[in-house]
């Protein structure tokens, strides 16, 4: 006979590994498993055959499929689900903490304050997900997670999705079986065919019964004595069991506990108002104990505690201590997505009074502005055609909104009309509080990337002289504070916030404070991590900004001294958002965000010998849920290199490009990124993130010691081998007017010696097979650089044919006889093209003609016979968040 454990791993097939079973109770029993494609662990809940033998398979899809896309913040996700062989399962993530049956066993009574805390959590929860159309029907303690002081629900649409067997109504005896008598209302007790939402409302009052009193208000000897009494039976006064619980408490429980749903409240709305007046200091409600003034603190893993129902907090609300007069406290509450439609909706900016949010929609090479209310239709602000349109942002009135377009900025009526040019050459801009003045970042660019240190100006948006603030490295996401003294901003990782190819990337940055009348930058974080999108709170002294610090991104909290240095460090507001930037209203009271997700594998297309191909021939070389940025073949072939976050971290990985298991090379925490092979095929260099900044690395080609080598402070990236594999070139940035394409060499000891610039520009060197000059590409075309040292060479300079693209990354073909490009046009689209090097024709050879498959990034690799690039799948929607603790 083969165990239930043996069975559920045929039935999950290569997508997980279990490890080991967690127990169970109820309907399920649980299971810690492992997603090989994200290497992260998740719980998978499975129905045993006995009982799933009578399960409605189309319902269960169904319902699977609703409860799949609830998404806030107190809501665990239903990751997967399915079933074979007589069983079904559904999955979640695992979470830090411990089910709320654990806590009540363990505290018995819990305090007022926190009981309502608690409560206000799940009813938030059952709001958003009745407004959605999924009502829970099994709210109990084991279905109610706390970490971080906050309850998040799990096994939403599970109970309606197994209760209807084939040819029988729900709540037949499969049904009885899924629900918990204790907490079931008396219409489901009664099996009554129209039971509601308000069932939930009813289980809310027996979880705030229990959580007050330490027991539930019914309890018998067996599960048909509990029944019986749910329906026939009042329950005593809370205030009984526990006389210090405020009337207004205890009369809103008992209310939730009214036999007939028409006399309980009538939604989870309803009921979320009743709580959260009373989770304010003048709700009526007086603690019966105190909880200390603290930040996120650090709860046991959920493993270690009782085995209940566990899943993974995607955007879960914690208390943040802001350390403000009288200790406020700033919390996340009700979420709303405001989007929903596939591809990219991004940078939204909510209007001062919070009714409004415009945003940037559709593919990056041809995005449009839209203005959304919440529950609204998206309106077009600005015309469907033309060069995109990006980042806008609110006037402090509320009546005009900035633009960018093309490198220049924007302004226009808040809703709708012709725009009108402010400023050339500008971007990234901030209204001054007033609305008198706009802060803007001046740098010629092409593509989202920067050449040097670049300035911030400040103009009148109605036009007049402008004046110069102060020189950053690399700035961007502008936001003026509300005093007007200063500027926050983003140091570093520009293509994060503004680039089309390098959008949304991993690269680090830091959050900087610039006097408004200009003076020396103050720096807030360090650039260890990715540090982006800053706004201010209304009252002038703090900064919300999102990082990756502790892995995904998450919007953070820090306070300022006066001097704008931090006075604090930073407190994570968020788990597992993902977000890629924030805005915030006037009044600080709603916070609208985007959840960005990118996927992208490498594909491969023969170079085609006569007519042009379009990439839609092209074959899929790596798969998985996984994001690839760059690529290198070992010289014989035998071997792709590549780059992926498929463990979480990006890391370096190999594989036969005809297909295979992939083999992982590094396993650092940090992000190891751009594989490069030399000529010999035995060493591998790439950059890694693992000392704060972009640094060299050379290893084994099978993988083994790596060495560092180099360790300036700035930023080396995206490394080649000379041919004799004594040299490498590399792109050094974030240091100013000595950035640029450098190459450094190792003597007869291994000993790596002083690096050398040979250009000033932010691109890479491909060495040519005699080792004599490197090939690189700028506006202008195709450039050949001396290998030691020299004026470079435009040797290629780009005939009128292609009219727009851009060559990046020219590589020599193997003999050395062609040289290939991948161009990237203005509408973002890409393309192969190759020239002879001793001139000649320039020919087209691969087309990206489908826009649902862009290959955006710049990276790109050929043995001579093929093509190796990226496809990008990138998604992105908008939320807005209420944001509660401001005074």
């Amino acid at each position: 006979m083969i165990d239930l454990q043996a069975r559920l791993q045929s039935v999950l097939g290569d997508a997980y590994h279990i490890d080991k079973e967690l127990g169970g109770g109820g309907m399920s029993r649980v299971f810690l498993a492992q997603e090989r494609a994200l290497g992260r662990p998740v719980v998978v809940k499975v129905l045993p055959p006995e009982m799933a033998a009578g399960v409605n398979a189309e319902r269960f899809r169904r319902e699977s499929q609703l409860a799949a896309s609830l998404q806030h913040p107190h809501i665990v996700p239903l990751l997967a689900a399915g079933g074979a062989n007589d069983l079904v399962y559904y999955t979640m993530p695992l979470i830090d903490g411990e089910s709320l049956r654990a806590k009540l066993a363990r505290e018995g009574e819990l305090p007022i304050r926190e009981t309502v805390r608690l409560l206000r959590d799940v009813t938030d929860a059952l709001a958003y997900a009745h407004a959605h159309g999924v009502v829970h029907r099994d709210i109990k303690p084991d279905n109610v997670l706390v970490a971080n002081h906050h309850a998040v629900v799990t096994d939403f649409g599970v109970a309606k999705a197994l209760s209807e067997p084939p040819g029988r109504s729900s709540l037949t005896s499969a049904g009885m079986a899924l629900g918990t008598p204790a907490y079931m209302a008396p219409e489901q007790a009664a099996a009554d065919p129209h039971t509601d939402h308000r069932c939930d409302i009813y289980a809310v009052g027996i979880l705030g019964y229990e959580m007050l009193t330490g027991r539930p208000p019914f309890t018998g000897p067996t599960p048909q004595h509990v029944l019986a009494a749910q329906v026939t039976e009042a329950p005593e006064p809370v205030t009984k069991r526990r006389a210090a619980v405020p009337a207004a408490l205890a009369a809103l429980v008992m209310r939730c506990l009214e036999k007939s749903p028409a006399d309980r409240w009538q939604s989870a709305e309803e009921l979320l108002h009743q709580l959260e007046a009373m989770a304010t200091p003048s709700g009526g409600i007086t603690p019966t104990g105190t909880e200390p003034a603290a930040a996120v603190t650090t709860v046991s893993r959920w493993l270690k505690a009782a085995l209940g129902t566990a899943g993974l907090v995607v955007v879960a609300t914690v208390t943040l201590l802001l350390a403000r007069p009288r200790s406020a406290v700033l919390t996340l509450g009700q979420v709303k997505q405001l989007t929903s439609e596939p591809g990219l909706e991004i940078e939204p900016a909510i209007s001062p009074d919070g009714k409004f949010v415009a945003y940037a929609a559709g593919p990056l090479s041809t995005t449009r502005i839209y203005l959304r209310q919440p529950g609204g239709r998206p309106v077009a602000l600005t015309a469907d055609s033309g060069p995109p349109q990006r980042r806008p942002v609110w006037s402090p009135d509320g009546t005009r909104i900035l633009f960018e377009a093309d490198g220049d900025l924007f302004v226009m009526p808040a809703l709708g009309g012709a725009p009108r040019m402010m400023a050339h050459g500008a971007c990234c801009a901030a209204w001054s509080p007033d609305g008198r003045q706009v802060a803007s970042v001046r740098s010629p660019r092409r593509f989202g990337i920067p050449e040097r240190s670049e300035s911030i100006y400040v103009t009148p948006p109605d036009g007049g002289p402008s004046r110069f603030v102060a020189l950053v490295s690399d700035p961007h996401s502008l936001a003026w504070s509300p005093d007007g003294r200063w500027l926050a901003l983003v140091s570093g990782n520009d293509p994060f916030a503004v680039g089309v190819a390098g959008f949304g990337n991993k690269g680090p940055s830091a959050i900087v404070l610039v006097p408004a009348v200009g003076g020396t930058p103050v720096p807030v974080t360090g650039n260890a991590a990715l540090n982006v999108s800053p706004v201010w709170l209304p009252d002038g002294r703090h900064i919300l900004f999102v990082s990756d610090r502790e892995g995904t991104r998450d919007v953070y909290a820090v306070r300022l001294a006066s001097s704008g240095v931090p006075a604090a460090k930073p407190s994570r507001l968020t788990t597992g958002l993902n977000a890629h930037s924030i805005s915030l209203s006037a009044e600080g009271t709603r916070l609208a965000y985007s959840v960005y997700t990118s996927r992208a594998n490498v594909w491969a297309i023969p170079i085609p010998t006569d007519r042009p191909v379009s990439a839609d021939r092209a074959a899929q070389v790596t798969t998985g849920n996984q994001t690839v940025e760059s690529m290198a073949l070992s010289p014989d072939a035998r071997w792709l290199y590549y780059d992926s976050d498929r463990s979480g971290n990006a890391d370096i990985y190999r594989m036969p490009p005809g297909g295979g298991e992939p083999q992982q090379l590094t396993t650092n925490p940090a992000d190891d990124f751009s594989p490069n092979v030399s000529r010999d095929g035995r060493w591998v260099a790439f950059h890694s993130l693992r000392f704060g900044t972009r640094d060299i690395f050379v290893m084994p080609a099978e993988g083994g010691e790596e060495q560092r080598v180099t360790d300036d402070p700035g930023e080396e990236r995206n490394a080649m081998w000379s041919p004799d594999g004594r040299s490498l070139s590399y792109i050094q940035s974030g240091t100013g007017t000595r950035d640029g394409l450098y190459a450094i060499t190792k003597d007869q000891s291994g000993r790596w010696g002083p690096p050398q610039r040979l250009w000033n520009h932010l691109r890479r060197g491909y060495w040519s097979p005699d080792g004599q000059t490197l090939l690189s590409a700028w506006t202008e075309g195709i450039w050949l650089i001396p290998a030691t040292g020299g004026a470079p060479r435009l040797a290629y300079p780009l005939p009128d044919s292609i009219n727009g693209p851009e060559p990046v990354d020219p590589q020599w073909s193997p003999d050395g006889r062609t040289i290939y490009f991948k161009a990237v046009n203005r509408e973002g689209r890409a393309s192969f093209w190759a020239l002879p090097a001793a001139g000649g024709r320039l020919r087209l050879l691969v087309r990206f003609d489908d826009a649902a498959k862009p290959s955006y990034r710049f990276d790109w690799a050929t043995d001579g016979r093929a093509f190796y690039f990226t496809i990008n799948d990138r998604q992105s929607d908008i939320y807005v968040a209420e944001l509660h603790g401001l005074s």
